[in-house]
């Protein structure tokens, strides 16, 4: 695996962007990719070499220049390259917090300037030259493909029924697969795009496969010079991904000693009411009663959040003498690092639970 590294430019040859990479994320409210390492494919490596192309990261995503004096390779009339990286997550809570899919060995975001961009919204000098890598305002599923390595196990990726799958060269495997059947006996066509087909539905999809350092990655960019996307068109071009926050849903379990019976528990923001479901009584794992409110307002999760929550929670008088006990308390906000999923039907559900002690 080559990681992109800072490159200290000759001061005597004159650089200009090729293009500009930037990766913005909700969850900092900024181009930040702190998180994200960022990587050559080695044909890239070979091409930036072969065209004296330098690739540098930034702190909002990498940049690509080209040396004045040798710009004659990327314009010629048979000029078409294709310069591809790889985006690999290095925070574990990265998924957490990020609206992309949990599972990035077999999903992962393809961006390309061939295809599905538009636009930057805002004002800027040049707009044709700001150019978003997906068709909607943040990466979704338009742009997710299904992957597998080398090692992957094929049968509960795709079917364990009977399927066929063909490559550019036809059919290479038709039939149904094992347990043991992995990527690398099955995809005999080498790394590229095969198409499965179950044979009783006739339901055809596309299935990457990639080199084993791709693997964990969130997303794979393909950046095109030559053809349609002439030199003039990507040069100086920033091309942008945007990545939503996730949203989850917040479970609140109320522990009042050994009480944990409640009048009403309402939560609060911003003075309004919280939508919620109605509280119910629990046991914990460690056998201690408390009482759950689940939020059904999804939160979105930000690294700086200025939203303050609060418990407005009646407990019920001991006798007929005594008067219901009104209190509030502040609560705790989700905490990225502690999201849980689970899956209804077809759906993932994010969640986390919080614990308040009264």
């Amino acid at each position: 695996m080559r990681f992109l590294q800072l490159v200290d430019l000759d001061i005597m040859t004159k650089y200009n962007i090729l293009f500009e990479i930037k990766i913005y994320h909700e969850f900092y409210g900024s181009h930040d990719v702190r998180d994200l390492g960022l990587f050559l494919l080695p044909e890239t490596s070979q091409q930036l070499a072969g065209l004296q192309l330098i690739c540098k990261k930034t702190s909002e995503g990498f940049i690509v220049l080209y040396n004045e004096q040798k710009k004659f390779l990327l314009e010629g009339p048979h000029a078409a390259f294709n310069f591809k990286f790889g985006i690999r997550i290095s925070n574990r809570f990265y998924v957490n917090f990020s609206q992309i899919p949990s599972r990035v060995s077999y999903h992962k975001h393809f961006l390309t300037n061939m295809e599905s961009t538009s636009l930057l919204e805002g004002e800027h000098p040049e707009p044709e030259k700001h150019v978003l890598l997906h068709p909607e305002a943040w990466l979704n599923e338009e742009t997710v493909k299904l992957t597998c390595s080398a090692g992957t196990k094929l049968q509960p990726l795709l079917s364990d029924q009977e399927i066929v799958i063909s490559h550019a060269d036809g059919t290479i495997f038709e039939g149904v697969l094992q347990e043991q059947d992995s990527a690398s006996g099955i995809l005999s066509g080498g790394y590229g795009t095969y198409t499965f087909q179950n044979k009783e539905t006739g339901e055809e999809q596309a299935l990457h496969f990639l080199p084993d350092n791709l693997e964990q990655s969130m997303a794979i960019v393909d950046i095109a010079v030559g053809d349609s996307m002439t030199f003039d068109t990507v040069r100086g071009t920033c091309y942008y991904a945007r990545i939503a926050s996730r949203e989850v849903l917040s479970n609140y379990y109320f522990i009042y000693g050994e009480q944990s019976d409640f009048e009403s528990i309402e939560i609060i923001s911003e003075k309004q009411k919280v939508a919620s479901e109605p509280p119910e009584k629990t046991r914990l794992s460690n056998g201690q009663e408390a009482t759950k409110v689940m939020v059904t307002q999804p939160y979105l999760l930000r690294k700086k959040c200025e939203k303050n929550f609060i418990a407005e929670y009646k407990l019920p008088a001991v006798n007929e003498h005594d008067l219901t006990i009104k209190k509030k308390i502040n609560l705790p906000k989700p905490d990225s690092r502690k999201i849980k999923a689970k899956r209804e039907g077809e759906a993932e559900i994010f969640f986390t639970d919080m614990y308040v002690y009264l």
